[in-house]
């Protein structure tokens, strides 16, 4: 899916506009300069992957804004997320010198924010 990425948030653009080209146009219409836009939450997840159900409504300054990009994100079920970052776990961060298995805690936690669902992660050293 397209999405905004205003400085460091992304978010659905606003209903009716499908470019970024008509977003900054539909932002030189407006009279204020605080819009309100849905944004993806980043907290529980990892770019370009976002949780569907993590989506809250803010209010942006646009005036504030420095940077207005179009991104290709992915947005998934909650439980469609958490199954295939549990395979990711498996498979890839099992075999991480970081890895290591917390049973009273839950071990997808401590995942969420470095590896996204390609298996790509910032934080991985292979066991040798």
């Amino acid at each position: 899916m397209k999405a905004l990425r205003l400085d460091w948030r992304f978010c659905k653009y606003p209903p009716g506009i499908k470019t970024t080209e008509e977003f900054i146009g539909y932002i030189n219409t407006q009279i204020h300069t605080f819009l309100r836009l849905e944004m993806f939450d980043r907290e529980n997840c990892a770019f370009p992957y976002f949780i569907e159900e993590d989506v809250k409504t803010i209010f942006v300054n646009m005036s504030q804004i420095h940077d207005i990009e179009e991104m290709d994100i992915k947005v998934l079920p909650k439980t469609e997320y958490d199954k295939r970052l549990a395979e990711c776990i498996e498979n890839v961060c099992r075999y991480c010198t970081h890895y290591e298995e917390n049973m009273t805690v839950d071990n997808m936690k401590e995942h969420r924010n470095s590896i996204n669902l390609d298996g790509e992660c910032q934080h991985k050293q292979d066991v040798i």
